[in-house]
C-alpha cells in the first residue's frame, strides 16, 4: 500500500489549524468533519499553532472543506 498517503498543501494545513483554534469543537470533531486523521491535525497544531500567520476566515474555510 505504498504511495497511498494523502498529502495536504501548506495552505490547507494552516487553514485547518486556524479553524480548529477558533472552533468550539474538539480536535477530533474538526478532523472528522474534514475527513482527516486527528493525529494529523494535532501535529499541524503543534507545527503551526504558535505561528502568528493563522488569520483564517472560518466560515469560508468550512464552506470550502466541509464536504471533503
Amino acid at each position: 500500500m505504498e504511495g497511498n498517503r494523502k498529502q495536504y498543501n501548506e495552505e490547507f494545513k494552516k487553514d485547518t489549524v486556524g479553524h480548529s483554534l477558533t472552533s468550539e469543537k474538539t480536535v477530533v470533531e474538526v478532523a472528522q468533519d474534514l475527513g482527516i486523521a486527528h493525529s494529523n491535525l494535532r501535529r499541524w497544531r503543534t507545527q503551526y499553532g504558535k505561528n502568528g500567520e493563522l488569520a483564517v476566515d472560518s466560515s469560508r474555510f468550512i464552506r470550502e472543506h466541509a464536504d471533503r
